[in-house]
């Protein structure tokens, strides 16, 4: 299975810039495994002036956004 489009290129992120936070990698390093090559994914986007973590982008399907919070179970 090809792996989904990442804008910018996955060999140029600068891991920590883009996702800082332990768990935003690992939803990252998740998407990038198991979607598919019509899928596009872009890790801290600029959308309407705010900037947010995750967007997965299928024009077939939809788009979705993602804001991952660095939350334990203790303190929700």
């Amino acid at each position: 299975m090809q792996h989904c489009i990442i804008d910018p290129h996955k060999t140029r992120l600068h891991s920590s810039l883009m996702l800082p936070t332990e768990e935003g990698h690992h939803v990252f390093e998740l998407f990038d495994a198991e979607l598919a090559h019509e899928w596009e994914m872009y890790p801290q986007p600029h959308l309407n002036k705010l900037v947010t973590d995750l967007i997965l982008l299928n024009l077939k399907v939809n788009i979705t956004v993602f804001e991952i919070k660095n939350r334990s179970p203790n303190t929700i």
